[in-house]
């Protein structure tokens, strides 16, 4: 049980390893002489934030694409059922032609 736990944290570490840093965390980090560490600090932080609300934005926009997915979708299904009845009405009209016709 101990082996998967230490498993496990080896595959979270790698994760956070590989995890891609924002463009001022890598820069602070390539020319840390040239920051102080408050600097550093907000740098961090203003990366944190950008990185946030960049996920927050394309979760919004997802969520705009969803919405509209599913107003063409009921678009679609309304004109359907119209396209539907316009048939049956068609059917009616020409099964009475057929009548007439014979």
């Amino acid at each position: 049980n101990i082996n998967l736990e230490l498993r496990d944290l080896r595959i979270d570490i790698q994760t956070v390893l590989n995890t891609p840093l924002g463009r001022e965390v890598q820069n602070v980090l390539q020319d840390p002489t040239g920051f102080g560490p408050h600097v550093r600090v907000e740098e961090l932080e203003k990366t944190h934030e950008q990185e946030k609300h960049d996920i927050e934005r394309q979760m919004r926009n997802v969520s705009d694409n969803v919405n509209t997915i599913e107003m063409r979708m009921q678009n679609l299904r309304k004109g359907m059922n119209k396209r539907m009845k316009e048939i049956e009405v068609l059917k009616g009209k020409i099964s009475e032609l057929r009548k007439l016709g014979r």
